[in-house]
């Protein structure tokens, strides 16, 4: 019986052994031959957005650029954050937004006259010498070692151009008063001290139970949803009969904006 384990343990041997070696072999070939039959072509693009490709090239660069910001704000403790920070998430977000924002702005009729685009060269301060531009042959021999041609530079000079025009179109197209950003900033930031008591109904004493006439008297349907909504906290305490607290009261609150504070535990678990 072990004679016969032994040799089928080394017949499995061999059966798993030879398809690795097998593709050993082919791997190797397809190495050295240059590739194989279905191998992936180069691509040489980090993004498609709507057909358009986002080159590699730019993506490195703009990439080099973050860390380069990174590196000079955090100086040392760089090295420990990098990884957190996720360069490579960062620029390619930031330029699929900004070929969404240029596809746009070109569906819009949007552009960048040639004029612009020299005159955007002239006033690049990377592009001057005691306040005035370098002069064209300085700029073009700027670029006859770099990894960037004068027409990719100038390409990419108007594109930020058409960028920048489709956003103060959308921006000056926006006013918002001092008292929108007052309310808005009081909103975010207003506090409140709360002074509340815990109170068990159904240790109270008996109380008068009103008509609906009587609370007529007091808030009608319209009136009582706008105490509502100009309500931040709302209290809710059941009546004696009726400890139940998945009331109205609730909803209504709720409905309006106001944070509900209720009995623990509370039924309205049981409504999700």
């Amino acid at each position: 019986m072990l004679l016969h384990m032994r040799e089928w343990f080394s017949l499995l041997k061999w059966f798993l052994l030879v398809p690795i070696i097998v593709m050993f072999i082919w791997w190797a070939i397809g190495v050295w031959s240059g590739g194989m039959s279905n191998r992936r072509e180069d691509v040489g693009w980090a993004a498609k957005v709507n057909g358009a490709e986002i080159p590699i090239a730019t993506f490195q660069s703009y990439a080099r650029q973050i860390d380069a910001t990174y590196q000079s704000v955090l100086g040392e403790q760089y090295a420990q954050q990098r990884a957190l920070i996720r360069i490579g998430d960062q620029a390619i977000n930031t330029l699929v937004d900004e070929e969404l924002v240029h596809q746009e702005a070109l569906r819009q009729g949007i552009t960048a006259s040639p004029r612009e685009v020299a005159e955007a060269i002239t006033r690049d301060p990377s592009l001057q010498e005691n306040g005035k531009f370098v002069g064209v042959t300085r700029y073009q021999g700027l670029f006859l070692r770099g990894r960037m041609s004068v027409e990719d530079f100038e390409d990419q000079l108007r594109r930020g151009l058409i960028i920048a025009k489709f956003k103060s179109l959308i921006q000056d197209g926006v006013t918002v008063t001092d008292a929108e950003v007052k309310a808005e900033f009081e909103k975010r930031n207003a506090k409140q001290t709360v002074d509340y008591v815990l109170v068990d109904p159904l240790k109270l004493p008996a109380r008068a139970h009103p008509s609906q006439a009587d609370v007529a008297r007091y808030y009608a349907p319209k009136e009582m949803a706008e105490v509502y909504r100009r309500s931040r906290i709302v209290v809710n305490v059941s009546r004696d009969d009726y400890p139940r607290d998945a009331n109205m009261r609730c909803f209504e609150a709720m409905a309006g904006g106001a944070l509900l504070l209720t009995r623990v535990p509370t039924e309205l678990t049981e409504l999700r």
